[in-house]
């Protein structure tokens, strides 16, 4: 289901493509799940949650290394509650030379995350910040979509491990000129 939704909002939002330009910075949205790798984090937070961002949607991956930025959101609601709210800065780059219509990429990123976690079972009522870094591996498809997958290491939030994989769509959406 979230799989669907994520691929309504691509081709819902793919129109807006049509008006971004060359120059600028690219900006967009994306959507997808995020799945804790503890099985702690799982029971008390839920297996998947929803993974909303925004930020640097490159769909012209450069063969070097290029900076990329992105706010994203994590929100569990399972017997326990959590919130991350993060702003990543990296780095991205193409794995494969040329111009082809399908054009796989790496980043890497890290940033600060606004953590608000609560969960009775646990014990754990707090809100801080938190420190998270990771890697993604994704594909450009076209001009305007990307899909993506992550892995995000968290530092530990009262004692709860956030870590873990997340699968996502994007679509640019207009570029913003300085």
């Amino acid at each position: 289901m979230r799989f669907l939704t994520a691929a309504l909002l691509a081709v819902c939002l793919a129109p807006g493509a049509v008006l971004a330009e060359e120059e600028g910075v690219p900006l967009g949205v994306t959507y997808g799940v995020f799945r804790p790798l503890s099985s702690s984090t799982r029971s008390n937070f839920g297996k998947s949650w929803n993974r909303v961002g925004i930020g640097r949607v490159d769909t012209r991956v450069p063969s070097e290394w290029k900076p990329t930025f992105g706010i994203i959101s994590l929100n569990a609601d399972g017997p326990g509650s959590a919130t991350l709210f993060g702003l990543n800065w990296g780095l991205i780059r193409a794995l494969s030379p040329g111009a082809s219509s399908v054009r796989p990429y790496a980043g890497v990123h890290a940033g600060p995350v606004y953590a608000d976690v609560s969960s009775s079972a646990l014990g754990v009522d707090t809100t801080t910040v938190a420190l998270n870094g990771g890697l993604s591996l994704g594909l450009v498809l076209g001009t305007a979509v990307f899909v993506e997958a992550r892995y995000d290491a968290f530092t530990k939030v009262g004692g709860v491990d956030f870590s873990g994989l997340s699968w996502e769509a994007g679509v640019r959406l207009f570029n913003v000129r300085f």
